[in-house]
């Protein structure tokens, strides 16, 4: 299907601007806390609004918020329950 006979993607601006829970950012995070890995196009949400974008579209805007807030509260979790490396030497 040619890319102009695809329909627009409502849900493209909210993940760029990341206004609440529905952005790219607070999407990221939330699937932290879900336990998923750190892929934005697993994202239900991400996928569709980046499907059939044409290339400098804003996809790569949309996955750096969405990997942006997943990393963010990666570090942000207590680390308590990591082992310390073992030292050798």
């Amino acid at each position: 299907v040619p890319a102009t006979d695809r329909p627009a993607v409502a849900t493209v601006a909210p993940l760029v601007a990341d206004p609440g829970p529905i952005g790219g950012r607070e999407r990221g995070r939330a699937a932290f806390l879900r336990g998923d890995g750190p892929y934005p196009t697993a994202d239900p949400a991400v996928h569709r609004a980046i499907h059939g974008m044409p290339v400098g579209g804003g996809a790569a805007a949309i996955m750096r918020a969405w990997s942006a807030g997943w990393h963010a509260a990666n570090l942000a979790a207590p680390a308590e329950d990591l082992e310390p490396l073992a030292r050798t030497g």
